[in-house]
């Protein structure tokens, strides 16, 4: 299965609903760091504000099962994509991983990024599982590449 086949799942997930208050509110804050992902941007995503992401992170209200889904979704998407490139490494790729310092930066490289609305974070956080397996080196995109030749 790929990673959009499991974003599609965790979106699906969120969607269509669900119980509340299936981990706990560190539990929650700490997959939301793990993914590298802003509560702002978490918030956008699954269309609060913001500040219900704080009152969930708190404990002040149980998180809603779809979005403990979607997140623990982004979660296995991301585990998958970062076995993914380290395999992908390992078996002759890329002599170096590549990373982007902002969204424009990586919107540019990846259009399908730009259109799930993925942050360059995600994907830094992504690289980071990346370099847990031993992969490096990791460096930023150069800043003299021409994203409009790409």
């Amino acid at each position: 299965m790929s990673y959009d086949d499991d974003l599609d799942r965790a979106m699906e997930a969120h969607y269509s609903g669900g119980d509340e208050d299936t981990v706990t509110a560190a539990e929650f804050k700490i997959l939301r760091e793990r993914l590298g992902v802003s509560g702002r941007w978490l918030a956008d995503r699954v269309g609060v504000q913001d500040r219900q992401v704080r009152r969930w992170e708190s404990g002040v209200a149980p998180v809603p099962a779809d979005v403990v889904a979607l997140i623990e979704g982004m979660d296995v998407a991301a585990d998958k994509r970062a076995d993914d490139i380290a395999r992908e490494w390992r078996t002759g790729g890329p002599a170096r991983m590549v990373s982007y310092r902002n969204d424009d930066e990586y919107w540019a490289s990846d259009a399908d990024a730009m259109e799930r609305g993925e942050p360059a974070s995600y994907y830094r956080a992504i690289l980071g599982r990346v370099m847990a397996q031993g992969v490096t080196p990791i460096e930023y995109l150069p800043a003299e590449y021409d994203l409009d030749k790409t």
